[in-house]
C-alpha cells in the first residue's frame, strides 16, 4: 500500500521524518545524520519536492534559509556566525536576480546577479553603509561609475550621491 501519515526513512546517512499522503512526502519533511542524530535540514515538501520554506543546519546553527519552489531553490539567506552573509533570488544555487552578498567587509548589492556574478549595475557598500563603488560591473568587476537610478537600488543610488569618489579625487587633484 501506499503510506499515508507520519513516516520515517533510514538510508545509509541520513534519516528522514516527514508526513505522507498517498505515498508521497508532504509538509514538513527533517533530515538528520544517521550515526550523530545532528538536525541536517528541514524543508516542506509537496508531491516528493522541496515546494516551500527551508533551513539547513550545522552544529545546531541555522547556516541557510530560503525557499524552494517546485523543487528548484528560489531565494536564500546564508548566514556566518549568526549574520547574514548573502541573500537573494536563486538558480543553481547562486545568485540570480536581485540579491547582496558580503565579502571581505564589503557588500556587493545588485538587480543584475547573474549565475553568482553581477553583471550591470551594482553597488559596494563597506561596513558602515557608505557607498564604495555604484555603477555598471562585469563579472563581479567593477567597470564604470554610474549615475543610472533603479528602483531596487534606490537607497545605494542617494547614498553614491553623497559621496562619489571620482568626483572627489577630481576636485582634491585641481585644488592641489
Amino acid at each position: 500500500g501506499r503510506y499515508h501519515g507520519h513516516g520515517y526513512g533510514i538510508g545509509e546517512t541520513f534519516i528522514f521524518v516527514g508526513e505522507f499522503q498517498h505515498g508521497e512526502f508532504y509538509g514538513d519533511l527533517i533530515m538528520y545524520h544517521r550515526k550523530t542524530g545532528e538536525r541536517i535540514m528541514k524543508v516542506e515538501m509537496e508531491e516528493n519536492m522541496a515546494h516551500g520554506k527551508y533551513e539547513f543546519y550545522l552544529n545546531g546553527e541555522t547556516i541557510e534559509s530560503g525557499m524552494y519552489k517546485r523543487g528548484d531553490k528560489y531565494f536564500h539567506t546564508r548566514f556566518r556566525d549568526n549574520k547574514v552573509i548573502e541573500y537573494g533570488f536563486s538558480k543553481d544555487d547562486h545568485l540570480h536576480g536581485y540579491g547582496c552578498s558580503t565579502v571581505n567587509n564589503l557588500k556587493y548589492i545588485s538587480p543584475h546577479w547573474q549565475d553568482g556574478k553581477i553583471n550591470g549595475l551594482g553597488c559596494i557598500q563597506d561596513d558602515k553603509g557608505e557607498v564604495y563603488f555604484y555603477g555598471q560591473f562585469k563579472d563581479s568587476q567593477p567597470v564604470k561609475e554610474s549615475q543610472e537610478k533603479h528602483p531596487m537600488m534606490l537607497d545605494c543610488w542617494k547614498r553614491a550621491q553623497k559621496y562619489n569618489s571620482t568626483k572627489e579625487l577630481a576636485y582634491q587633484c585641481a585644488e592641489y
